[in-house]
């Protein structure tokens, strides 16, 4: 969404691109529950994008190595905002004032990309909404074990071409074969939203750890908020400790 008139100033409006949430697994760009706020930001003159990224195995299968790095899905947000980049001008934008900000997964991703050498130049202030990349939900070498199991039930484990196999399974065949892991399984006896999540891959983070990875990143504005009692909900599954998540 974008105001109306054209700017005043000669730059273009500010602008912001909402990432959304769903742990990884759902969500999409229609699926922001805030028009009022959206609407706001329109009468402030800024300019409103919402952007989608792959999910689930489709944006974080990996093998955890060059072969499948995984975290697609965060790839997918680096291009959307390279796109923002070129054409926003021309909705009468300022590609040099961009915010990204996202809640919960979405917060995350912002985390993610403030992370990653690859978004230089491609936003200048983040805002992070209840999510971390240092969340435990938000990163674990876990995935790559649940990767092993999608191959396993997609018959790809034993094959000499892994990823022609892959690509031969269809859409609904991978779903499938992604519901059938018993639910509960990852080390905090949490929901199985954390199945499918970014790593430090040293690919699309060029670092080995969190610690050397924000000593490299990129230097910009942050924003961070998290809510009081947003961790109740993880009390309906069972999680031992919620200081365990967040």
């Amino acid at each position: 969404m974008r105001p109306s008139a054209p700017s005043k100033n000669p730059d273009g409006y500010p602008v912001m691109v909402f990432i959304h949430g769903g742990g990884f697994i759902a969500g999409a760009s229609w699926n922001f529950p805030y028009q009022p706020i959206v609407e706001k930001l329109v009468k402030r003159e800024i300019i409103f994008v919402s952007i989608n990224y792959r999910l689930g195995p489709f944006g974080f299968y990996s093998t955890g190595n060059a072969f499948a790095p995984g975290n697609y899905g965060l790839w997918d947000q680096v291009e959307a905002l390279k796109f923002i980049q070129k054409t926003v001008s021309n909705f009468g934008g300022n590609s040099k004032s961009v915010t990204i900000f996202g809640e919960s997964a979405g917060g995350a991703s912002v985390s993610w990309l403030t992370l990653s050498p690859e978004t230089e130049g491609l936003f200048n202030r983040a805002i992070l909404m209840s999510g971390s990349s240092q969340a435990i939900w938000a990163n674990t070498e876990d995935v790559v074990g649940f990767s092993k199991s999608l191959t396993r039930e997609l018959g790809c484990d034993k094959v000499e071409d892994l990823k022609k196999c892959i690509q031969r399974s269809s859409t609904h065949e991978i779903i499938k074969a992604a519901k059938s892991f018993t639910p509960n399984t990852n080390r905090y006896d949490s929901p199985d939203f954390s199945y499918w999540n970014p790593r430090i891959d040293g690919d699309f983070v060029d670092a080995q750890n969190f610690d050397e990875a924000i000593k490299k990143a990129p230097k910009r504005e942050h924003f961070i908020g998290i809510d009081s009692q947003e961790d109740i909900t993880f009390g309906m599954f069972r999680v031992h400790s919620f200081m365990q998540i967040f």
